[in-house]
């Protein structure tokens, strides 16, 4: 089956100008404008009407049970057996060391170190709450060690863009029993905290940087690329923008000529992104038809 999804925003980063996704059983197979996709042919053709389509969301420390997962999630990974089941939901279990308090650190990073993933980089769960100094920020660093963290109700305390800055990964994820909304989370990383992120870098710790979390891949997941699993969802968005907490020290761009793919005005007082469907290798997992119609 071929989809032509077009009249839209893109969210890519091969091609940031990009209205238009044509996928083929399952992968993306061509990503491009309206001029090139009145020249396809497709068995299926649907009218984004403007909605903005990003790759899917992971969860990189996601409830193990059962809960309702959050629109736009297709992958999510438990640190416990997983009784966890949804449709389109892949899921995979991960050996992980919790951190609680900041004085467990270098405990934990010999823990890490030493146990079911040793040979890779430790991985920690670290709470959003948690505030780090600088001997741990470098301790993190000298262990190579991949940081997954949940915001708080109050925000974060981690000095992300620092971790990011220093080469760690920082991936995200629900934390503790119940499932948090992606985009509240990102929302948090971009205005809490002593180094919020741009919301770019935010954005890549719910999606490409969980898949990054696992063995080397051949085929890129968590973007939307040719080639890629058309894992995307849609969403209805007041305004979009290339956001950073402070433009002199961006790491992408904020001039709309430098081709920045564009996401979500995030903040207080921005109106939240409404889910209008998700896609797991091109099959539909949900689909909100008072937003789009649904194609036959």
């Amino acid at each position: 089956m071929t989809l032509l999804l077009r009249n839209g925003t893109i969210h890519s980063v091969g091609d940031p100008f990009a209205t238009a996704v044509l996928i083929d059983r399952g992968t993306i197979a061509w990503i491009g404008q309206e001029s090139t996709a009145d020249t396809l042919a497709a068995e299926t053709v649907v009218d984004l009407d403007g909605l903005l389509l990003t790759p899917a969301f992971a969860d990189a420390w996601a409830p193990a049970g059962e809960g309702a997962v959050p629109p736009g999630v297709v992958a999510a990974q438990v640190a416990a057996p997983a009784t966890l089941a949804a449709p389109g939901l892949e899921v995979t279990e991960i050996a992980a060391v919790h951190v609680r308090e900041a004085g467990a650190l270098g405990a934990a990073l010999e823990r890490a170190s030493a146990g079911p993933v040793a040979g890779g980089p430790p991985r920690l769960h670290l709470p959003g709450s948690l505030t780090l100094t600088d001997g741990d920020v470098e301790a993190i660093v000298r262990a190579h060690a991949v940081v997954v963290t949940a915001a708080a109700d109050g925000g974060f305390a981690l000095p992300l863009a620092r971790l990011v800055a220093e080469g760690v990964l920082v991936a995200f994820g629900s934390g503790g029993r119940d499932w948090h909304d992606p985009w509240s989370t990102i929302t948090a990383a971009v205005s809490t905290g002593p180094a919020p992120l741009t919301a770019r870098a935010a954005f890549n710790a719910h999606s490409r940087q969980v898949w990054r979390l696992g063995p080397p891949a051949a085929i890129p997941r968590g973007t939307i690329a040719v080639g890629s699993p058309a894992s995307v969802a849609g969403w209805a968005v007041e305004a979009l923008a290339v956001q950073t907490p402070d433009e002199r020290v961006a790491s992408w761009s904020t001039d709309p000529r430098a081709g920045t793919p564009l996401l979500p005005a995030l903040g207080p007082g921005e109106v939240r992104p409404v889910h209008a469907f998700t896609l797991a290798g091109g099959e539909v997992v949900a689909w909100d038809e008072s937003i789009l119609p649904r194609p036959a």
